[in-house]
């Protein structure tokens, strides 16, 4: 007994000296930091990547300015941890992503980091900054943005895609940020899907596919830069997963000023532009209805027509146009239909000639200004039935008017009078009509005080139809469940759709950062991190195959995270 107590002691002593040595290995590992750049040289106005490596400790970073280098935006975090024979070593990372804006040598200087051990500081080396440095795609994971055009007139449209190259045999997109558009007029082609196709660059395969198109339309005159858009990646298998991120370079666009002569009546700049008058007859009768429509058509920003001006008739009532437009904006960039559709009633007989309309823009294919001109026509107008020539015109240009009618002849024959049993005069529904206008008129003011106000507020009603929306794009969603790529496009956008609407952020603006940012704003940690994490989930389907939930289950999760959303805010 007495030694198998002895042989008890001397494990636990075993075993006590083991992990005291084990915890002062762990305990005793060397602090250090680091700094190091994604790629070195770099293009002038090129994005690139700085990260700060602490190992072994928490640490707080002194980021100095360095002239020439402009922050676009950072840090994120990125942590690691590993074993080996017993020694840990932690290692967290805090890359920036910069923009080297001259030509050169930058010295990037040492950078001070506090630390658990005190503060330390990474070596200092040189950034080289050259427009030979090779900026081919020669590397496992390249983004790059392609625009149609760098230098073009103002109004003129630019296709601008978002293109990914890899190497891997197992790839899954994780994250990316787009860059905003400031100073232009922004179409997104809504219905594209990416999709992976192999392509041989340099004699190397690569599987390319194109994120996002958008068409562009500058409002403003000068130079433009698009920074590089940001997307962060996972390769490898279930054991040996790599986080990978890549920064394209920035694209540069000269907007340039239009020449001199503009024309009158401009519309402004359209590869193509034609104008025509619709209309269901021209000849009618009096007080009859008549439908008339102003057609543009052609290729460009046609939604930033505006109605133009028309001087109708004045013995003619005509109504505010509907505008209808069949626009549709696909990779080779937007083209269709905007019409200015007018209800119009002549109110009396006659010939009216409806005056024709002038025009001009700027091809910016032929690089000159072109006119383009609508035909007056004229409509014979016939007497209405009896009955139904009403002698009074309510047109929204002039006053009440008596039209083309002459005074009533004074009837002689009075005929015989009787005197009514029932006296309106001086009985209650007479006092009580006195009332009825001023009740009428007040509820009338009130009325239209809640149309100005519910019109001007855009936000409001935005707000209001956002889980509309969403119910919309959910449906669709749930329709196209055998397509897979239906169904994750129309959850992925309904979700957007529905914090632009809720939120009141235009498309130009949204990205991953910015959604995270809004929704974590406006709801619990819980709910923001369920909602991104679906949201993601949509996105990494749309190029390679999920598994983590069902579409039952992805689409159930996002119709509750939704309803949330709506109760909390």
């Amino acid at each position: 007994m007495a030694k198998r107590r002895r042989s008890r002691k001397t494990g636990s002593l075993i075993l006590f000296l083991v992990a005291f040595f084990i915890s002062g290995a762990i305990q005793g590992q060397d602090v250090s930091v680091s700094a190091s750049v994604s790629k070195n040289p770099v293009a002038p106005r090129e994005a690139f990547k700085l990260t700060i490596t602490i190992t072994n400790s928490d640490g707080q970073i002194k980021l100095p300015a360095v002239d020439g280098l402009q922050l676009l935006y950072g840090p994120s975090t990125g942590q690691s941890v590993r074993i080996d024979n017993g020694r840990k070593t932690s290692e967290t990372s805090y890359p920036y992503t910069f923009r080297a804006n001259v030509e050169g040598k930058i010295e990037i200087p040492a950078i001070p980091v506090r630390t658990s051990t005190g503060v330390l500081k990474t070596h200092p080396f040189t950034l080289n900054v050259s427009k030979n440095s090779d900026s081919s795609i020669s590397q496992n994971f390249v983004t790059v943005i392609e625009a149609s055009k760098t230098k073009v007139y103002l109004g003129e449209p630019v296709v601008i895609k978002y293109k990914v190259y890899q190497r891997y045999n197992s790839f899954n997109i994780e994250s990316y940020d787009l860059p905003e558009f400031d100073g232009f007029w922004v179409e997104n082609v809504g219905d594209h899907q990416g999709r992976w196709e192999n392509q041989i660059i340099n004699g190397q395969r690569y599987s390319v596919a194109t994120i996002k198109i958008d068409v562009i339309f500058p409002q403003r005159t000068g130079d433009f830069t698009l920074f590089g858009f940001n997307m962060s990646g996972v390769v490898g298998g279930f054991f040996n997963r790599q986080r990978v991120e890549s920064t394209s370079q920035s694209v540069n666009i000269e907007v340039l000023p239009l020449p001199d002569g503009k024309p009158a009546n401009f519309l402004g700049s359209f590869p193509s532009l034609s104008i025509r008058r619709t209309y269901s007859a021209l000849d009618m009768k009096a007080n009859q209805a008549l439908d008339m429509g102003i057609e543009f058509s052609g290729k460009g920003a046609l939604r930033l027509i505006q109605e133009p001006k028309t001087n109708w008739p004045s013995d003619m009532e005509v109504f505010d146009p509907e505008v209808r437009d069949r626009i549709s904006t696909t990779a080779s960039g937007v083209s269709g239909k905007r019409t200015y559709s007018y209800v119009v009633i002549p109110r009396t007989e006659g010939n009216y000639k409806i005056p024709g309309l002038d025009f001009s823009y700027f091809n910016t294919i032929k690089k000159q200004y072109e006119k383009i001109n609508l035909e007056a026509i004229t409509l014979n107008v016939s007497p209405g039935e009896a009955g139904s020539d009403v002698p009074y015109s309510f047109n929204a240009k002039s006053d009440v008017q008596i039209l083309n009618k002459d005074i009533r002849y004074i009837r002689s024959d009075a005929g015989k009078l009787t005197r009514p049993a029932n006296i309106f005069f001086g009985s209650l529904p007479f006092y009580l009509s006195y009332g009825a206008p001023f009740l009428i008129f007040i509820g009338a003011i009130a009325y239209r005080r809640k149309k100005i106000n519910e019109a001007g507020d855009i936000e409001g009603r935005r707000r209001k139809k956002a889980k509309r929306s969403a119910k919309k794009w959910l449906s669709e969603a749930s329709k196209g469940r055998d397509n897979s790529n239906v169904f994750y496009s129309a959850l992925a956008r309904g979700m957007e759709q529905y914090v632009m609407d809720k939120f009141t952020i235009d498309r130009s603006r949204l990205n991953e950062r910015s959604m995270n940012n809004i929704v974590r704003s406006a709801t619990d940690e819980e709910t923001a991190e369920r909602f991104m994490t679906v949201w993601k989930t949509c996105q990494q389907a749309r190029f390679a195959p999920v598994s983590q939930m069902s579409k039952n289950d992805i689409l159930e999760e996002a119709k509750q995270l939704i309803d949330k959303i709506e109760s909390q805010s």
